[in-house]
């Protein structure tokens, strides 16, 4: 009956019928099971085992320029929708490599630790389940395999310093018994040992090494990654990752964006970057005020000479002409008064604003105190 249907089905349409396709499917089920496993796996394996990726963001008001004593060109710049945003600039400069430079030094994150012993392919998602040891702070070895680590395991270093020779390389630290630790270079050598939380320095050709130890745990035989970059190499490498634009038109808000695969410190970088920002504009702002004062302090004798040669010629000729304006003279002087004391307020005004977000050293602060003590 099968035969006669296959038949009709041939002489009919000439192609597949659903009687072929259904008995290809049964008689080949098994391939088709072991290859919807096999792409199973694989797709189980790669989630498991690929580093994912954190996106860290940060927003940042950008304070406007004072407008210039054009405001009809304000104006009408306005009604065009042509002014220029202040974020533009910024965005070049928070991701200047002045900038960056400072934070990555802050953070020292031209330094970069990676645990090396953990088990091929899904170690991490194994020590991500596994419960840490109250007494050690390590999990437990997964099946009796005590040459890897299974979770809990860190090294925390204060200053890493290497020849120029190991720049870009990476070296090996490797834990030991009773608090043991040595360090190797890529080919094998010895080049540190140490025991616990200690700074060890060593000559080597004519160069210097040195690693200082914070804190570390692991057990014997644990064994961490170490590259040591250079500051422009890490500089660059943050830059390419890090993102500036304006959240919108004309908003003022300047939004910062950093991928790492350690979210922690994607944050930790993003804070020190965006810090560095805000202290590179006082810094900027600071020094404007200083140029300010200084002009001021130069001019201030030749305008005071001016202003004693023009009373003394006033003077004269009043003494002449035998007339004195003396209405005159007491509006002069209380105009100059009140224009003083209206400085004056208006910069301890500032101060107290300043005082509330800065100590009285920052160079804010200072440049007030200057201005005032000049107004006397």
């Amino acid at each position: 009956m099968r035969e006669q249907a296959r038949q009709d089905s041939n002489s009919g349409g000439g192609g597949l019928s659903v009687v072929d396709l259904v008995e290809n499917t049964l008689h080949y089920r098994w391939h088709f099971v072991v290859l919807t496993a096999i792409v199973m796996l694989l797709t189980f394996g790669y989630a498991i085992s690929t580093t994912p990726v954190y996106v860290a963001d940060v927003l940042i008001q950008v304070e406007e320029k004072k407008g210039s004593n054009l405001g009809a060109l304000s104006t009408v710049a306005k009604a065009l929708d042509v002014q220029q945003s202040p974020v533009q600039g910024e965005v070049e400069i928070v991701r200047s490599r002045h900038v960056v430079g400072r934070a990555v030094e802050s953070e020292r994150a031209h330094t970069s630790v990676v645990l090396t012993s953990r088990f091929p392919v899904i170690g991490n998602f194994i020590a991500s389940k596994l419960p840490r040891s109250t007494s050690t702070g390590l999990a437990d070895s997964f099946l009796g395999l005590d040459k890897y680590s299974w979770g809990g395991e860190y090294l925390e270093l204060g200053s890493y310093v290497v020849p120029s020779k190991l720049l870009g390389r990476r070296t090996k630290f490797v834990v030991g018994e009773k608090g043991a630790w040595s360090l190797y270079d890529d080919a094998g050598s010895l080049l540190l040992t140490g025991v616990g939380t200690q700074s060890v320095t060593k000559n080597l050709l004519d160069e210097v090494i040195e690693l200082k130890v914070e804190d570390f745990k692991g057990r014997p035989g644990t064994t961490f990654s170490l590259l040591r970059l250079s500051t422009a190499s890490k500089v660059q490498q943050v830059i390419g990752t890090l993102t500036a634009v304006e959240t919108r038109r004309q908003s003022s808000l300047m939004r910062l964006t950093l991928t790492d695969t350690d979210p922690k410190r994607a944050a930790s970088m993003l804070n020190s970057i965006a810090d560095a920002y805000i202290f590179h504009n006082l810094e900027r702002r600071s020094e404007e005020a200083d140029k300010s004062l200084i002009f001021l302090r130069n001019q201030l004798p030749q305008l005071k000479a001016n202003l004693e040669e023009a009373e003394r010629k006033l003077n004269g000729f009043r003494n002449q002409e035998k007339s004195i304006d003396i209405p005159g003279e007491i509006r002069v002087l209380l105009d100059r008064s009140a224009s003083l004391e209206k400085s004056r307020l208006e910069l301890e005004l500032k101060r107290k604003e300043l005082l509330q977000r800065y100590e009285p050293q920052h160079p804010s602060v200072v440049a007030v105190d200057n201005q005032l003590r000049t107004l006397g």
